[in-house]
This record gives structure tokens, sequence and C-alpha cells, in this order.
């Protein structure tokens, strides 16, 4: 008898990370890898003809995996004709052929590690795949005469490329919440004679929320916040001295300018969400005036302006990512006090 195997990796196993969350479930995939053997001449002799049958087994040729499962190392052992990856003795997948017809079953039962960088989105188009010279199949054809005399022939598909275990990301669900509860306010008194400036810091930070988040079967990771400005608009709808204020970002700085002149500033921490009010020069209030009490008269940035854009981003446990990004127009929550002779 003669036999070959051919493959290329054509026949792949492929399990889901996200099948193994929370830990308890497991993934499967089977294939058929018999017919990647074949039986090319066979000559029964003189005793006439008998029978040609296939025997399939696994076996490790090396233990080291090249693959970890949430930082340890996989190795691999045969259990009976159950080839076991563990890490740290913990059950992580198996691998398994039916004897008499070759297909192949892998089975997984926790998350496996994917390479840095991760990426926010087809997180099961990630795959890890196990390397060649690890485990093979063997497969031994037996030919029978009719008198019962045998001879075989064994060949080995290795099955590197052939085994791949899909990645799972995590996912998440940001809000934000004001109702202009957080306000910045200076005074176009601290900005007399025009060369002194009025500063109001605030913290937005508390204003973004996380709602829900699923850091998936890798595993816990972080969440951490991004903050930073957005000019809705230029045309601030406020004026300094008659002068229309426009806005441009300088940077990561929102610049109100009249006719060139910088009036104020707004400034945010990117880490905390922490904004800062400057004021430089006047900001014109609308009449009528009022004899007293000048500072409770208040010029106020419209909605459609200005906005805080807060990201979201949680990382999971092999640096795969997902990101919400929220807006929250600063519309009354910047707020200019008048001054008065």
């Amino acid at each position: 008898i003669d036999a070959s195997v051919t493959d290329g990796d054509a026949v792949t196993l492929t399990t889901q990370d996200a099948d193994t969350d929370p830990g308890t479930s497991v993934d499967t995939s089977s294939a058929d890898f018999g017919g990647a053997f074949a039986v090319d001449s066979f000559d029964y002799g003189a005793d006439g003809a008998g029978s040609i049958a296939w025997d399939y087994g696994l076996s490790v040729v090396s233990a080291a995996s090249g693959l970890t499962s949430d930082g340890v190392a996989i190795e691999l052992a045969m259990n009976g004709d159950v080839v076991e990856g563990r890490a740290g003795g913990v059950l992580v997948f198996t691998l398994e052929v039916d004897d008499t017809t070759g297909v192949v079953t892998l089975t997984q039962y926790e998350e496996i590690d994917h390479d840095l960088p991760g990426d926010n989105s087809n997180y099961d188009a990630q795959l890890e795949v196990l390397g060649t010279g690890l485990v093979e199949l063997t497969g031994t054809a037996t030919i029978t005469d009719g008198d019962g005399d045998t001879a075989e022939e064994t060949l080995v598909l290795d099955l590197g490329g052939n085994v791949r275990f899909a990645d799972d990301g995590p996912a998440i669900d940001a809000a934000v919440t004001d109702g202009d509860t957080v306000t910045l306010t200076t005074f176009d008194a601290e900005t007399d004679p025009g060369t002194s400036t009025d500063t109001s810091i605030a913290d937005f930070g508390g204003a973004f929320t996380v709602d829900s988040f699923d850091y998936g079967a890798d595993g816990a990771g972080s969440i951490a916040w991004d903050y930073s400005l957005v000019i809705d608009n230029a045309t601030s709808g406020l004026s300094s001295d008659g002068v229309a204020i426009d806005l441009t970002m300088n940077g990561d700085v929102v610049e109100g300018r009249a006719g060139g002149v910088l009036v104020f500033t707004v400034a945010i921490d990117d880490t905390t969400g922490v904004v800062t009010l400057t004021q430089y020069e006047e900001i014109d209030h609308d009449l009528p005036g009022d004899s007293s009490s000048h500072d409770s008269q208040l010029e106020a940035l419209a909605n459609g302006v200005l906005s805080i854009s807060g990201t979201a981003t949680i990382t999971d446990g092999d640096g795969d990512t997902a990101e919400e990004t929220v807006l929250l127009d600063l519309g009354g929550n910047i707020r200019f006090a008048d001054d008065g002779p």
C-alpha cells in the first residue's frame, strides 16, 4: 500500500474566546481531516482482496505551545488519546480525534491571550494560531489481504496553522448628565484696567459616567477617560467693546478673540475633565443695565457653541479596546459677570 497526506492548512478548527465567558462555558469546533489522507496505490497480492482501513491518532511533539492564557504559558501533554493544553494546571483547551474517521475536535475552556496591539472592533477576526512542530495527526493505512496478511503505511499531518483561537473584546456604554449644574463664572471687574485677568475652575469629570461595561473573556484591564474641547460654532454670540468674539482652537485651548484681541480662553485637563476659564478683557452685557449688583448680571455662552468631548476607553486583559464618546454642551455652563460704574 502507498499512501499520502496533503493539507496546506485547508482544514481548520476555530474556537472563540467569547464563548468561554464567564469561564463556565466552552466552545467546540470539529473538522474532518480524514480527507487529507489518501491511498495512492495498493495491491492485495495473490491471496486476493481483503480490506483497507485507516487509524488516526494525535501526538504531542513539543510541550511548549507558544500560547498563553491570562499571561500563563500553555503546556501540551497527552491524557490518554487526548491532547490537553494547560496553563498552570488550568485546562485551557483539548484536541481529540475519532480514530476511525479522522474527525478532530477542538474544545476551548478558557481565554487565550492575543498579541498586542489589540483592536477596537472585529475581535473574532484576530486569531492566535497553533504553531508548527507542536501537535501531529497521524494516519495509518492498513491493507489486509484475503487470508489475513497485512501491510501498513503511517503518515503525519502537522496541525500547525490548522488550530486557531479567535479573540474576544470588551464593551462599554457611557453617559453624560449636566443640566448646567457645573458652572464657570469670571468677572469683568477683575479685568480692569486690562492688565489683570480672572480665572474660574470647575470639575466636569463627574458629569461623565460609565453606565455599563464588560471586559469579556480576556478578563479585567482598565477604564480611562480622555477629555477635549470641541468648537461647534465659531460665532460665540458674545462681544467685547462692541466687537464680535469668535472662537478658535490654539492647540488644545479654545480662544475667544474680538478683532484679534484675546478676551478669554477655555482649557481642559484631558485626564480629569477639570475646565479652566480665563478672562482677559471685558465682555459686553445686554441693556438695560442696572444701577447695582452688577456682578449678578451674567452673559452666558449659548448652546451649540462649545462642547466637552469625553471618551471612555475600556481595555481588556490582553489589550483589546472599545470606546464610546459622549458630548457635554457648555452652553449655560460658562458665564461672564458684569461690572459697573
